[in-house]
């Protein structure tokens, strides 16, 4: 795998589709950038359902899945290749919390109640608030290095591969770690 420092300089992110209808693309991307983050690669595309599993791989047992493949196949997102110096994939993560925060559309006010209940199931306006909670949340940040590599590997064509290969050190980076990404 590549050094820590390499690694640590990339991110992955998402902004789904209810980002796009919203009209918050703009304003989340402004967000990212005042956060130092570089946007290196951008493509905006509807998902096909095995890019959609492959993102959300550990989503695949919820009951919510099937409307979660349905709502990323069914209109665009926008996917970004993020850079910075340093710790690139925290500051998307917490991005990513400030994101939420201050542009969803809260339709569920949820007291700690309301999670208890949601997280036993129990929850009488369960399925309503998980799907709400599951789909309409504007972003997704990949959570480690060989997330954003799977990710990009899905995503990317080959001549996009290509044209990170010359501006870039991920794709070399990408390239050595594939192997243990792919048996994992």
């Amino acid at each position: 795998m590549g050094t820590t420092r390499e690694t640590n300089k990339y991110a992955f992110v998402v902004l789904k589709p209810d980002a796009i209808r919203q009209f918050l693309d703009i304003n989340i991307i402004q967000e990212i950038l005042k956060e130092g983050l570089e946007i290196i690669k951008q493509k905006m595309i509807k998902m096909t359902k095995e890019q959609v599993a492959s993102i959300y791989s550990e989503k695949l047992d919820e009951n919510y899945y099937p409307l979660l493949e349905k709502f990323l196949t069914e209109e665009p997102s926008i996917y970004l290749l993020l850079k910075s110096e340093a710790n690139a994939i925290r500051k998307s993560q917490d991005l990513k919390d400030k994101i939420r925060a201050k542009f969803k559309v809260k339709k569920f006010e949820i007291s700690e109640k309301d999670l208890e209940l949601l997280r036993d199931g129990r929850h009488p306006r369960q399925k309503e608030i998980t799907k709400e909670m599951a789909l309409e949340n504007l972003i997704h940040v990949a959570n480690n290095f060989e997330e954003i590599c799977e990710n990009i590997r899905k995503i990317f064509s080959e001549v996009e591969i290509e044209e990170l290969r010359e501006r870039t050190s991920i794709i070399s980076t990408i390239s050595r770690i594939l192997p243990r990404v792919r048996k994992a």
